[in-house]
């Protein structure tokens, strides 16, 4: 088994005419690319360019559903965990025997 390794040639692949073909090297674009962004930069619109596209209808609505969502964020920040538990055990105790379940404990 060790006879047919005997004759393999170690190292890199050797071709005739290798020795004279180089590659040549890429150039960096970094100037243009500086023109490029100087261009870009050029072309921006400022804040003052900008023109609003929405309608009053369309503004309004977003104020309404911001305000909205803000109502919902303290109403639910208004009970703490011990609360709501209460809460809920009362809502149970107002229910009828067809639904009855057991009473939760805050204490966990």
């Amino acid at each position: 088994m060790s006879d047919d390794y005997e004759n393999v040639s170690k190292g890199s692949l050797k071709l005739k005419n290798d020795h004279g073909i180089k590659k040549k090297k890429k150039k960096k674009k970094s100037k243009e690319l500086k023109e490029e962004i100087k261009r870009t930069k050029e072309l921006d619109y400022t804040e003052s360019d900008y023109v609003e596209t929405k309608t009053k209808a369309e503004l309004a609505y977003e104020r309404i559903q911001k305000q909205k969502a803000d109502e919902k964020i303290l109403k639910r920040a208004a009970l703490t965990h011990k609360e709501k538990i209460i809460k809920f055990n009362k809502h149970l105790d107002g229910m009828t025997e067809h639904f009855d379940m057991p009473k939760l404990s805050w204490t966990k």
